[in-house]
């Protein structure tokens, strides 16, 4: 086997380090959320030309907005991997990803694929992407989201980065405990 055949079928060490595993915590919320919104989507899309104008109601798929959706799922997968990018560059700079005492897939840091430094700018760009998807749709659907945005943002880099605040005393735990039962309560009347 030459050198060329070995380099095709090992994968991307980006791909890696945004661990496809976990993508799909991103994804599901979204599609969850569309499908809410699928069920009780109404907009009224033209006028009739008669006397009096009557309007012409559009519902289900045609009355959802697919750049909003594309938006949402551009956000919630680039948190994700900039989240999966701080936790992989925060351990490796601790050397708590050494590659013999864990388990698990390959870490950039930890297992040589990527320099610290490498990892740090690819999860600022990762989470640059998350602010420019966020902010467009923001600007589309309303400014509520960019609180949202930020706390996302900073969740994702100060949860894995700051772990003498938030990872090891179990707050990201709690919190993550709560919000989700917060969401589901929030999402429980719009989806049933």
């Amino acid at each position: 086997m030459d050198a060329a055949t070995t380099s095709q079928r090992r994968p991307n060490r980006w791909v890696l380090g945004a661990r496809p595993r976990t993508l799909p915590t991103a994804v599901v919320p979204v599609l969850v959320g569309t499908a809410c919104a699928w069920g009780l989507a109404d907009r009224v899309d033209a006028v009739k030309d008669s006397f009096p104008p009557q309007p012409v109601w559009v519902r289900g798929i045609a009355a959802l907005d697919l750049l909003n959706f594309a938006l949402a799922l551009v956000v919630a997968l680039a948190l994700q991997i900039a989240t999966n990018y701080a936790n992989d560059y925060s351990d490796g700079k601790r050397g708590t990803d050494d590659p013999t005492k864990r388990v698990g897939p390959p870490r950039l840091v930890g297992n040589g694929l990527a320099t610290a430094a490498e990892v740090k700018v690819a999860m600022v760009l990762t989470f640059l992407v998350a602010g420019v998807a966020g902010g467009v749709l923001a600007l589309r659907v309303g400014w509520e989201l960019v609180p949202v945005g930020v706390a996302a943002i900073a969740a994702g880099y100060f949860t894995p980065v700051d772990r003498s605040r938030t990872g090891t005393s179990g707050w990201a735990r709690r919190s993550c405990s709560r919000s989700s039962g917060s969401s589901r309560r929030l999402a429980r009347p719009t989806c049933s």
